[in-house]
């Protein structure tokens, strides 16, 4: 990419490398206006980390919510699965 001075993209990060409410905020804001812009909706699957906190007055996104613990079953599942199968 020659003669490049920006890529498209944003970035956004904290001292720690976490994810934060505030910047997942930011970036689900950002998302929504460029989804508005193109007319277009979205349904964003979250899990329950504690960063993902609801943000009020998306017009084109749709947070969707894991239950809880669901994404340590499914990691469980996936590691232990073959190794169950074996005693059904």
């Amino acid at each position: 990419m020659k003669n490049c001075k920006s890529l498209p993209l944003f970035y956004d990060a904290n001292s720690k490398a976490w994810m934060t409410a505030d910047i997942w905020e930011k970036t689900l804001r950002r998302w929504d206006l460029n989804f508005s812009k193109q007319k277009g909706k979205v349904a964003l699957i979250a899990d329950n980390c504690t960063a993902h906190c609801t943000v009020d007055g998306l017009k084109s996104i749709e947070l969707v919510f894991l239950p809880p613990n669901s994404t340590c079953i499914a990691a469980f599942r996936s590691r232990h699965n073959p190794k169950l199968q074996g005693y059904l």
